[in-house]
């Protein structure tokens, strides 16, 4: 919750937004988390509408509405901030009922346990892991230490010359 209200926000506008960084953003609900099954179902529902990013920010800042011990119901909170964010509510209901993503999340899940993540956030970084919320110079520095890794692309105006025949 910290890393996506507190630095998440720099990290999209200043480095995803003008293309110096790609996130892929990939679920691995805790155990410890006993709500976070359906924060990660309404994320992945309100992606198929095009507001996977207004619904993950409306999830972390709204935390305590659907993520306490004492929430044993947290799909009406949640729900709430899904019309919040301008879902259609129709498809939205659908999906959350058949729980179209359940798979996918799962698979998420087993592909952080294989990596051994032990927390969220982790990021990866060219293969590097990076436990914790890091605080946005510290995430630069590893996204430039990464792009330096990376084989610049030719230009399209370097290809080599034909020659005929």
């Amino acid at each position: 919750g910290q890393y996506a209200t507190v630095t998440e926000p720099d990290v999209r506008t200043r480095l995803v937004n003008t293309g110096l960084v790609r996130i892929r953003f990939i679920d691995f609900p805790l155990a410890m988390h006993k709500n976070t099954w359906d924060a990660s179902l309404a994320a992945a529902c309100a992606n198929d509408q095009g507001k996977f990013w207004e619904m993950h920010d409306a999830l972390f800042a709204n935390q305590d509405r659907w993520n306490g011990e004492t929430t044993s119901r947290p799909r009406g909170p949640i729900s709430d901030l899904a019309k919040g964010v301008g879902l259609d509510m129709d498809k939205y209901g659908a999906c959350m009922d058949n729980d179209t993503h359940r798979a996918q999340i799962q698979a998420n899940e087993q592909e952080g346990e294989r990596r051994q993540i032990g927390q969220t956030p982790t990021f990866i970084f060219n293969g590097l892991l990076v436990p914790g919320a890091i605080s946005y110079d510290t995430f630069k520095k590893y996204a430039d230490e990464a792009a330096k890794a990376v084989p610049a692309k030719p230009a399209a105006d370097s290809a080599p010359a034909k020659t005929g025949t």
